[in-house]
């Protein structure tokens, strides 16, 4: 009697657990942090240091690129080439914008955001690629992003170029030719692999470019919907309740 009165009760709450959103990765987030290691200033004060050429080498510089898993899915390509598979790498690449990032340089935080153009000049890249053979020339396991981004101003077209790449021994550091990973590399960690990147710019404070060498990259998945444990402990201390008045109501 007890079970049959009980069960519309427990049926609801795991029906309600289980319809609560879970913890599902929607975005990548790399960050990068390094050391200027050469810049150029064409004209104006690009990094904000009120210098010219070499101004800010030495100095520290950050960033992030924040990818759209799901818009990324719809843009990449595998390749397998060799008969034992040997190179095996994926491309994401698509003018429409699926990667958010920033980079702090000099004086100087930008951020890269949709293209103002009428026509959308906009181009983000992500190349992952990994090589079993001896031969191969160049290094065993690469990761390349890049975001390009332009927008209109009443000084005319301004364009912005940030681009990384980490380089390592195959098994050095990625799991997988999917973006759908985490990952932690770092100069000291990984002796024998490599990060670097640059960044140029266009835009009406200025323009000029900037190398670095980084010394650590790291990559976070980022989740879209997280349960609230408050919702949860509702609904188990709803379900609490109902148990005790039926058993109060039964044995009156």
């Amino acid at each position: 009697m007890i079970r049959r009165t009980l069960l519309p009760s427990v049926c609801f709450v795991f029906s309600s657990l289980i319809c609560l959103p879970s913890a599902q990765a929607g975005y990548l987030n790399v960050t990068f942090q390094g050391t200027v290691t050469g810049s150029g200033t064409d004209w104006g004060d690009p990094f904000g240091t009120g210098e010219g050429n070499g101004a800010i080498i030495g100095g520290t510089v950050t960033g992030s690129f924040l990818i759209d898993l799901g818009l990324s899915a719809q843009r990449g390509t595998d390749y397998e080439v060799g008969g034992d598979a040997y190179y095996s790498a994926n491309q994401y690449v698509g003018p429409a914008r699926y990667i958010t990032s920033q980079v702090s340089i000099g004086g100087r935080n930008y951020v890269l955001g949709p293209s103002t153009t009428p026509e959308p000049h906009d181009e983000e890249s992500v190349w992952m690629y990994r090589v079993d053979n001896p031969e191969w020339w160049g290094p065993p396991e690469l990761l390349q992003i890049q975001d390009e981004y332009y927008y209109d101003s009443d000084a005319g077209l301004s364009s912005f170029h940030l681009w990384i790449e980490v380089s390592d021994l195959l098994n050095g550091f990625l799991t997988s030719l999917d973006l759908d990973q985490e990952f932690l590399w770092t100069a000291s960690n990984h002796p024998d692999g490599s990060a670097s990147g640059s960044f140029h710019t266009e835009a009406d404070i200025g323009m000029g470019g900037a190398s670095f060498d980084l010394t650590t990259v790291q990559a976070s998945l980022v989740p879209t919907e997280v349960p609230e444990p408050a919702t949860i402990s509702i609904l188990l201390a709803g379900f609490l309740a109902v148990i005790g008045l039926r058993r109060r109501s039964l044995y009156r």
